[in-house]
């Protein structure tokens, strides 16, 4: 009977080390099968994911008062953002650094902080895109082409101006053999360029208006400071790297003006602005042209006017 007893015990115990054993390997398997699944992600939805993030962190911040579950939800961004690693080193780099800022402002309560933090985060998203969507087509791979170009903005369609959508024809045919890298190249860059120079003379007209809140005034600053990387090459080539080295140096004083309240300083851009809204990297007069029997309006972008001359034979 003492044997049996002791018998019993044993297996007892060898029954619970055995559960144990599963369990730990169960949970392992489970942080495999999540890593993998949050690798998969395509990258338009880890963008999406870090901004839904950020947002629902302001929402904590300003509406319930609530920073931890506001810090819960930066840490969920910068999770996310971890996944997001084909991105160039400085969009990279400048992401991190918008991460860094939202847990900053949000462990100070900081609403305008963290409003300029998430403009920052967004572009600089926005700006690693376009970078990887350009290398993608000149290697010629269509599919992550594709993919990247999914994580970017839109114009909004008026009766002069069609829908954004110059990009995406140029790549599926580029995948069909229909178009060469080059040509499909200067499509791509006229698409978002364009778009990119429209947006970003709204946020900047928003950043600097004094009427407006101030948190949505520092998103706005956020959002033009990475936008302006993109279309700085083009405004060196034509006005010199000395005029683009004055502006850059405006345009990256203006976030931390608004996020200080320093609006004085951030009223000193608009005379800048003036120049910058209408035509920051290309010839002074705006042109118009006909497409599919509208008039779309636009400025014509080095790589606009190359799109133009070949598209019309």
């Amino acid at each position: 009977m003492q044997v049996n007893g002791s018998m019993g015990f044993v297996n007892k115990r060898t029954g619970l080390l055995w559960g144990f054993v599963i369990m730990l390997c169960a949970g392992a398997l489970l942080v495999r099968v999540s890593s993998a699944a949050a690798a998969e992600r395509e990258p338009w939805e880890l963008a999406k994911s870090i901004q839904d993030s950020l947002f629902s962190a302001q929402s904590a911040l300003l509406i319930e008062d609530d920073s931890a579950t506001a810090q819960d939800l930066v840490a969920q961004a910068a999770e996310a953002a971890e996944a997001l690693d084909k991105l160039p080193q400085e969009s990279q780099a400048l992401l991190q650094t918008a991460l860094d800022q939202a847990a900053v402002a949000v462990a100070n309560n900081d609403q305008i902080g963290l409003a300029g933090a998430r403009g920052l985060a967004k572009s600089a998203i926005n700006w690693g895109s376009y970078q990887v969507t350009r290398q993608s087509v000149m290697e010629g791979d269509t599919d992550a082409a594709r993919q990247w170009l999914l994580v970017r903005e839109f114009r909004p369609s008026t009766r002069f101006s069609r829908p954004d959508a110059d990009a995406t024809l140029a790549l599926r045919h580029l995948a069909e053999g229909s178009t060469t890298v080059e040509e499909a190249l200067a499509q791509v860059d006229a698409d978002l360029l364009n778009t990119y120079q429209a947006r970003m003379a709204e946020y900047m007209t928003t950043a600097v208006d004094s009427n407006e809140l101030a948190t949505r005034r520092a998103e706005s600053a956020g959002v033009a400071t990475a936008y302006w990387q993109m279309l700085v090459p083009a405004y060196s080539d034509q006005y010199g790297q000395s005029a683009a080295d004055t502006l850059t140096a405006d345009i990256n004083n203006l976030l931390p003006a608004v996020m200080t309240g320093d609006w004085q300083a951030a009223g000193r851009i608009t005379p800048t602005l003036g120049h910058t809204r209408r035509i920051p990297c290309c010839t002074i007069v705006s042109r118009k042209i006909r497409h599919d029997g509208r008039v779309n309006w636009f400025v014509p972008l080095p790589g606009t006017i190359k799109y133009e001359r070949w598209r019309r034979g």
